[in-house]
């Protein structure tokens, strides 16, 4: 969501956590660093459920294969 990423001015600072179903159960998790943050063109601050969406580029790509 884009309310959830807006508040970061260094997008080093968003992580990212794939593999697992449970934050609990992290064995076999794979961690990625968000290196851009790109929120839906009309998305507005003031108005944050309305096209509220982003996408969030990893600084390094996620092996597809270990995730399936």
């Amino acid at each position: 969501a884009a309310h959830c990423v807006s508040q970061f001015n260094e997008f080093g600072s968003i992580s990212i956590v794939a593999g697992i179903h449970t934050l609990s159960d992290a064995a076999g998790a794979i961690h990625r660093q968000v290196d851009r943050v790109f929120p839906y063109p009309t998305w507005i601050r003031d108005r944050p459920h309305l096209h509220d969406i982003a996408l969030l580029h990893l600084h390094d790509p996620l092996p597809m294969e270990s995730l399936r």
